[in-house]
């Protein structure tokens, strides 16, 4: 990805002031597409099934970030990015959104030997995924140990969670204020991660991966016998995807890299969305 440098080394201003550098980058969107339901999108605010109806859609996201260093070491930044237009995402209904264009909450970090501090005003999950609107996350890694905590300062909630990684074997845990939490234990060999997961509703989760020259696959299975299955291959700018579950809802995709920053893209899945486009890098 092409970046636009406006600022880089910054020497002999302040004795504290290291170096300093701001980024800029884009990635765009556009094609045709046909989606359920449209959720009121710019092109077809009226429109609710789409069996007979194509659309085009085309979306620009420019994202800003600003880095430095400190003399004794510490790094510092913050960033954005705002994206305008009309996007599409093939996942069940999202189908078409309009996106007003206005930058979105900033995320500030500073990181060091201790580890990393990020502030983003009611703009992080848990580590469950399940309660969003947190407002700073600590995360640090200490050999073989990882550690994190969220936390939601407004409300007092807070998720904590604590990681082991050495000689393929991967354990973690986590848990929050609401009393939820997730656990999983994960080896691997090879080309082959095997992970085994429970959580606070008694769900257990066995899957298995592969990943290796070019071919990834995964299967996993509960103990509510909810089971889904990914394949994928990936060579010579080409890439296919195609995942299924026991409620057989598939997605299928496809893209080719041509290069420069420009790719083409096209999928399908089972509630009959389909879309062929280009996707941009800048």
């Amino acid at each position: 990805m092409k970046k636009i440098l406006l600022a880089t080394t910054i020497l002999g201003m302040t004795a504290g002031f290291a170096s300093a550098e701001i980024a800029f980058t884009g990635a765009a969107a556009a094609g045709f597409a046909k989606n359920g339901t449209l959720n009121g999108g710019a092109l077809n605010p009226t429109a609710t099934t789409a069996s007979n109806v194509i659309s085009a859609y085309g979306s620009l996201k420019l994202s800003v970030a600003a880095t430095g260093e400190t003399d004794s070491g510490l790094t510092f930044g913050a960033s954005t990015s705002a994206t305008a237009g009309e996007t599409y995402d093939l996942a069940d209904d999202d189908g078409f959104n309009t996106e007003a264009g206005t930058f979105g909450t900033p995320s500030i970090f500073i990181a060091g030997s201790f580890g990393k501090v990020t502030f983003a005003n009611n703009d992080f999950d848990f580590y469950d995924d399940a309660t969003g609107g947190a407002d700073v996350k600590y995360e640090g890694t200490f050999g073989a140990v990882s550690v994190g905590l969220i936390s939601d300062v407004d409300n007092g909630g807070y998720s904590a969670k604590l990681g082991y990684s050495a000689n393929g074997i991967a354990l973690s845990a986590d848990s929050d204020s609401t009393n939820r939490w997730n656990a999983s234990a994960a080896y691997t060999m090879g080309a082959v991660t095997a992970t085994l997961s429970s959580n606070e509703a008694s769900v257990t989760t066995l899957k298995v991966a592969y990943a290796a020259d070019g071919i990834s696959a995964s299967v996993a299975a509960d103990n509510n016998n909810d089971w889904d299955v990914a394949l994928g291959y990936a060579a010579n700018g080409m890439s296919i995807n195609v995942s299924t579950n026991e409620e057989s809802k598939w997605t299928a995709t496809a893209g080719y890299d041509l290069g420069g920053g420009l790719s083409l893209a096209a999928g399908a899945n089972y509630t009959e969305d389909l879309f062929l486009g280009a996707k941009m890098a800048f």
